[in-house]
């Protein structure tokens, strides 16, 4: 219906409708940083994954043409309410990866069989078993495919689902394009090294260049972010040392016990290094309780 490499050009602004489905869902707000990144990363991917675009008959090409766009549409509203599920509400509210794993895997079965009996893949299934020619497969092999894809295709969901409880939806595809950055790079160097470097290559090899430019962009955009609604009053450079010091053991286990007695973590107003040093839990616990104004911890997303 549709070349590859169109395939890949529309899968490529995948980040778009995923931040414009987050604004009007989530109800959030980027800055133009991070707008300014995601045209990078997918400009820089539009350009890696560029090719020789072609087309057969005109209703086959618009046919193929709606159905990339559908699944690029639907990949990014999947993204946006897994994460409302996995992040929105209370703490007792909110869906783990397995548990999301668990309701929305009847749902694509259901789906997927529909698919398999309309599209005929149900008959050409039995054609193959019934077959006596050597190069077909046996019912062992198909059964072994099919589970190791369903394997393959369980552990994608977890680390996908998991990904975007601890960031964003709009983290997932960003980094969604470095996938495919990747695979470009990939496939380029292992599977079909070019002969020699003309100018689609050349601009193939730009293209990645530019959508890592972009993710590593992104990625400094959002840990800028998070630092300045941290800490809004105080350098980047102290915000860093104020998070060391509240990743270190003695405060990671204070944490725990006043968030055990529901009380949320106060904000350090001393210095790191005069907190822990020298210092025993009990003596550092009062100091955290005589801390004035209090804030719990962020979390990047």
């Amino acid at each position: 219906m549709i070349s590859l490499s169109l395939n890949q050009l529309l899968k490529a602004t995948a980040p778009l409708p995923t931040a414009l489905l987050s604004m009007a869902l989530e109800k959030k707000t980027f800055s133009w940083q991070v707008w300014g990144s995601m045209a990078v990363v997918i400009g820089g991917s539009a350009l890696a994954a560029a090719g020789e675009v072609t087309a057969g008959r005109l209703d086959e090409f618009i046919l193929g043409f709606l159905l990339c766009l559908g699944s690029v549409l639907a990949a990014a509203g999947w993204g946006v309410l897994s994460a409302m599920l996995l992040q929105g509400g209370g703490p007792d509210d909110r869906l783990d990866a397995v548990t999301l794993v668990f309701y929305s895997s009847p749902y694509s079965v259901l789906v997927l069989l529909v698919i398999f009996f309309i599209k005929g893949e149900f008959s050409a299934l039995v054609t193959e078993l019934e077959s006596d020619s050597s190069e077909s497969m046996n019912g062992v092999t198909i059964l072994l495919i099919i589970l190791g894809g369903g394997l393959l295709g369980f552990s994608y969901d977890l680390i996908h689902n998991q990904f975007v409880r601890m960031t964003s939806s709009m983290t997932m595809a960003v980094m969604g394009n470095s996938k495919l950055v990747l695979l470009i790079v990939l496939s380029m160097v292992w599977l079909d090294p070019p002969a020699h470097v003309d100018w689609l290559t050349a601009v193939n090899i730009l293209g990645v260049v530019i959508g890592i430019a972009g993710c590593i962009w992104y990625s400094w955009s959002r840990y800028a972010a998070a630092l300045t609604r941290c800490y809004p009053s105080t350098s980047h450079a102290h915000a860093r040392a104020r998070t060391a010091c509240l990743s270190s053991p003695i405060c990671t286990a204070l944490r725990r016990r006043l968030a055990e007695q529901q009380k949320p973590a106060p904000l350090l107003s001393a210095k790191p290094d005069a907190l822990t040093k020298g210092r025993s839990a009990g003596e550092a616990t009062q100091l955290l309780e005589g801390s004035e104004g209090s804030t719990t911890c962020c979390v990047v997303s």
